[in-house]
């Protein structure tokens, strides 16, 4: 019998321009092969934006527009999902008794309709929504967004807990984010599914030509994150970086323009980035976040060179053993020193390749049809 599965995702998944993306097209081509129909929804995006290999992966797929501007802090839902509720998708929904798969908190009001109660309904987490939020809030200078941080990670973490009546289970990219869904909302019906992950190559030995941080500035905490290491960090030591940045604001292009040594690329296509990645001697992983697996992550580790990250991306992650560890500015800029001319060598190739089929087997695709059409697996 035919399996047939809805698939509800913010935006096309395509180009691959943030590891979230990379993990719903990775998903898409993983289930297409195995022969599952998908029907594609997205938010934001329209038939413009498609690439063909997109089409030629779902059996349909359909556009819907996010919620007009609703005001911030007279609704009962968090901003996110209220923003993207939409009725003409619970209508196309309720058309058949497929099962259907959220990407991420801010796509899930359509689990809450009575219309789609009897439906069977699946959430891929890629964070604790909530607890971003208030990571945001902590982390913020300005006074309104601060309050509105606040605010959403407060109605988030009722959202969260009261959505889980509706949902028949929880995909989690990684075991951290599973435990605190079992602590924090005594959640039975998350289970922990490996991000999905297409190897492009190996992690190259030897030496490369510059540091590297890549990835999505339009969040503010990777732009803040982008100038603290501007500022804090290339500014005392002058080895190269390039930043290969989706999205950065007139304040980044600003400071880079203050460091010689620092080239920004901006908006790099997959095979752009690919190139960035494999040249690269040192790829830099901070992040404020600790939930979910931080974007590139993977990326880095299945093939760049040195990966240097802060504890908050590693903890509890397994990783540990694999990334280089420093916890301020000065500790990144001793380790970038060090590392700059410390050769990648094959062993420590090996090394990440043993741990990495380990902890993210590949079977990922396997387990989420298990999952999804009524099988069971052990965690």
């Amino acid at each position: 019998m035919e399996k047939h599965l809805h698939i509800i995702v913010p935006r096309i998944p395509h180009p691959v321009d943030n590891s979230n993306h990379y993990d719903v097209y990775q998903m898409i081509a993983a289930l297409h092969k195995n022969g599952v129909k998908i029907h594609l929804h997205c938010y934001n995006s329209s038939h413009d934006d498609i690439q063909n290999i997109v089409r030629q992966l779902c059996e349909s797929i359909d556009f819907y527009h996010s919620e007009n501007s609703p005001k911030i802090f007279s609704k009962p839902l968090p901003y996110i999902v209220e923003h993207k509720k939409n009725e003409l998708l619970i209508e196309k929904l309720v058309l058949d008794d497929h099962p259907i798969l959220i990407f991420g908190i801010a796509c899930s009001y359509v689990a809450t309709s009575p219309r789609l109660q009897q439906r069977k309904k699946f959430v891929r987490l890629y964070h604790i929504e909530f607890q971003t939020y208030k990571t945001r809030c902590f982390y913020s200078y300005n006074p309104f967004r601060r309050i509105y941080y606040w605010n959403e990670s407060r109605l988030l973490h009722a959202y969260e807990k009261a959505l889980i009546a509706n949902i028949d289970g929880y995909a989690a990219t990684c075991k951290r984010d599973m435990r605190m869904y079992h602590k924090e909302f005594d959640c039975t019906s998350v289970r922990f599914i490996p991000p999905f992950y297409s190897r492009v190559a190996e992690a190259p030995e030897g030496v490369g030509a510059y540091s590297l941080y890549f990835g999505d500035l339009s969040d503010v905490m990777h732009e803040k994150t982008v100038l603290t290491l501007l500022k804090e960090v290339y500014k005392f030591i002058h080895i190269p970086l390039v930043i290969a940045a989706s999205n950065p604001s007139q304040k980044v292009l600003d400071a880079v323009a203050k460091h010689p040594h620092v080239h920004l690329v901006i908006n790099p296509d997959e095979a752009s980035l690919q190139d960035i990645l494999s040249k690269a001697h040192i790829i830099l992983l901070p992040s404020r976040y600790e939930t979910g697996i931080q974007p590139g992550l993977l990326q880095a580790l299945y093939n760049g060179r040195h990966c240097l990250a802060n504890s908050k991306v590693v903890m509890n992650t397994g990783l540990e053993s694999i990334c280089h560890i420093a916890d301020s500015p000065e500790a990144f800029r001793q380790r970038i020193s060090q590392l700059y001319h410390q050769p990648f060598t094959k062993q420590e190739g090996l090394d990440r390749k043993v741990l990495l089929d380990n902890l993210y087997p590949n079977k990922t695709a396997a387990m989420l049809m298990d999952w999804i059409w009524g099988h069971s697996f052990e965690i």
